[in-house]
């Protein structure tokens, strides 16, 4: 089996468009023993100016004047990112929805592509909505019937990483059998019950996303001109050249 990167991000807000990465953590471990193999946290200070209300203080306890003292500029480490998900599964706790996203967003903002790879998505919240649903502090508390300081990236990234491996010793046959795509954080893709990607809203809501790719070409221009998610973008990229050849 592949090695997992088990990563969290804290961020200057919850828009996945603009706001910036000030932590990154990320821990490669065996997916068959669990025990690490090589870890990398890195407090990241954005390109250009940057504000972290006070909102965001309360949830991580990160400053503006913490990080200017504390982290390294973000694009210095860019591929270093990159290079750190080399051959690997990838593991978040609702990475699927936000972290990817931000981590693919700023990537581009100081232009590093990082066209997604080709493996499994794991996502212990996803997981655990399956199973029960749940915030990572109470899941965790569940499994072990303790606590840990949560809205820090790296004690996230390692509690995230002691509840997957219960879920695995637990619900190993339900995780392997789960759809571990990343279709699109903006909602606006799905799969439907034969497992083909479709619009999930809009003028082609439930129409397959290839198909339109071959009878629509302006419409998915007009897709490419908005603000869609870069996954959005790539997944309609990939039906494009997989069926508009």
């Amino acid at each position: 089996m592949k090695n997992i990167v088990c990563f969290d991000t804290e961020t200057t807000g919850v828009d996945i468009q603009k706001d910036k990465i000030i932590q990154i953590a990320m821990v490669k471990f065996d997916s068959e023993n669990f025990q690490t193999v090589d870890s990398f946290q890195k407090y990241t200070i954005p390109e250009g100016d940057f504000v972290i209300p006070p909102e965001a203080t309360e949830v991580h306890h990160l400053t503006k004047e913490f990080i200017l003292q504390n982290g390294v500029p973000f694009k210095d480490v860019a591929q270093q990112i990159i290079d750190f998900f080399d051959g690997c599964d990838i593991l978040s706790y609702n990475g699927n929805n936000f972290d990817v996203a931000i981590l693919q967003n700023n990537l581009a903002a100081v232009g590093v592509k990082w066209t997604l790879p080709d493996c499994k998505y794991y996502d212990s919240m996803i997981i655990e909505k399956k199973i029960f649903g749940m915030r990572l502090v109470d899941v965790y508390h569940r499994y072990y019937n303790e606590d840990f300081e949560a809205h820090d990236a790296f004690a996230d990234v390692n509690a995230t990483i002691k509840v997957f491996q219960k879920q695995m010793e637990q619900h190993k046959d339900l995780i392997d059998s789960m759809d571990l795509d990343i279709l699109s954080p903006d909602g606006f893709l799905k799969r439907n019950a034969d497992n083909i990607v479709v619009f999930a809203y809009g003028k082609y809501k439930n129409r397959p996303v290839h198909e339109i790719c071959q009878t629509d070409k302006a419409y998915i221009r007009w897709i490419w001109d908005k603000d869609f998610s870069p996954i959005t973008k790539q997944n309609i990229e990939k039906a494009y050249r997989q069926h508009c050849k």
